[in-house]
């Protein structure tokens, strides 16, 4: 008797056990993607941080990024938004969870890895309260720089130039090296130029004399935020010889961050008239 007892307690706990362990990693199972995740969810997902990360990722698969990324309002997608304030506040408060996150990556297919990337490129941007600069990262990135998807490369790239440190100047070398798609060249070299590497400085200015006027354009719209005598004297000497209206109107707002003048100024002390 005392045995059976003893049994069918064991196996009530037992039970309990694993019914609330199966709850435990379903949170998120109930949901459909025109769901908000509760707020008292949320906070609790955040704050586990690394160990909520099997769960969350489990469930991007019901989303599809590609669109959300592409779609502003999001409509229809509040289970997407809802997943990605998870990952980028878990991205900015648990610094355990941002290699992990990475490494993820590695295993994880296209509609998962593009999320994901996006919250770690979030969660370093320099517009957020909360920005953290993680250069432990920057070896675990290295890998992604090879992603077959352009959106992922750029914003891993996002991450490394977000970052401005000394530590990123070799995988930044290597990006402007190797990179196929010229305007995450132009992003790396940026960077590169930002921590005074002549390579990167090198970079725009073969690209400010590309035969693209889209090329071009975006060579400027780099060179505007490099503040140094030669890069304002390079937009000069561009403005001087440029005839595509596109790149002269880069050329000038990028001067204009130089010099603090109005377009309108710029305009009439190269060309004579304000237009």
């Amino acid at each position: 008797m005392r045995k059976f007892i003893f049994f069918t307690v064991s196996l009530s706990v037992f039970c309990f056990f694993v019914s609330n362990l199966t709850a435990a990693s379903n949170r998120l199972d109930m949901y459909t993607r025109k769901d908000s995740i509760p707020p008292r969810l949320m906070s609790q997902l955040i704050s586990e941080g690394k160990s909520a990360l099997p769960e969350v990722i489990s469930a991007l698969e019901i989303i599809d990024w590609r669109v959300w990324y592409g779609n502003i309002a999001r409509a229809g997608d509040e289970m997407g938004f809802s997943l990605y304030e998870v990952l980028r506040s878990i991205a900015e408060r648990h610094s355990d969870a941002r290699a992990e996150l990475i490494e993820s990556l590695y295993t994880s297919n296209y509609n998962t890895r593009l999320p994901i990337v996006l919250a770690l490129s979030a969660a370093h941007a320099p517009g957020n309260e909360k920005r953290v600069r993680d250069l432990s990262i920057i070896p675990v990135l290295e890998p992604v720089m090879n992603d077959s998807e352009t959106e992922i490369r750029e914003l891993a790239l996002n991450v490394l130039c977000y970052l401005e440190a000394k530590e990123a100047i070799p995988l930044l070398t290597r990006v402007v090296r190797t990179e196929k798609v010229t305007r995450l060249k132009l992003y790396a070299a940026q960077a590169l130029a930002k921590l005074n590497v002549k390579e990167g400085f090198d970079t725009i200015l073969f690209y400010l004399k590309d035969a693209d006027p889209f090329i071009r354009r975006t060579a400027a719209i780099q060179l505007a935020d490099i503040k140094t005598k030669q890069s304002k004297e390079t937009l000069e000497n561009a403005l001087r010889i440029e005839k595509d209206p596109t790149v002269i109107a880069a050329l000038v707002r990028a001067i204009r961050e130089h010099t603090g003048e109005t377009d309108h100024q710029v305009r009439k002390r190269f060309f004579g008239r304000p237009y």
